[in-house]
């Protein structure tokens, strides 16, 4: 497994895990480990050298800022017992659905980058 398909892994794991945290009001993380892009390790590699040669590289860091910042707003509702609001956000048309799935394609496309050794 390459490091793009490292990182959609990594990324996708997390609508399983807020689901979690959703239902019991509990988590291992805290919202502000999970609101920090630079915290994963995707984010670190984003900030290295490599990371910044990226096609798309600007693109490709709003999303993910995006992404972790959405995500955090996730668990903070989870936490608070706010249900239904946190679970909106994982469907279809909510905002951390949405930015998930255009990270997700994004760095797909970086896979086909990836393998063609341009990245």
């Amino acid at each position: 497994m390459n490091k793009i398909d490292k990182m959609i892994l990594a990324h996708s794991q997390w609508k399983f895990r807020l689901k979690q945290a959703i239902d019991t009001q509990k988590t291992s993380f805290t919202v502000d480990e999970l609101r920090d892009h630079h915290h994963c390790d995707f984010g670190k590699w984003l900030d290295s050298a490599e990371g910044k040669t990226l096609a798309d590289y600007s693109k490709v860091y709003d999303l993910h800022k995006k992404f972790h910042h959405d995500a955090a707003h996730v668990l903070t509702l989870a936490l608070a017992g706010h249900k239904s609001e946190a679970k909106a956000q994982l469907e279809f048309g909510g905002q951390f659905s949405t930015v998930s799935a255009l990270l997700v394609n994004k760095l797909t496309k970086l896979e086909e980058y990836w393998t063609n050794g341009s990245i």
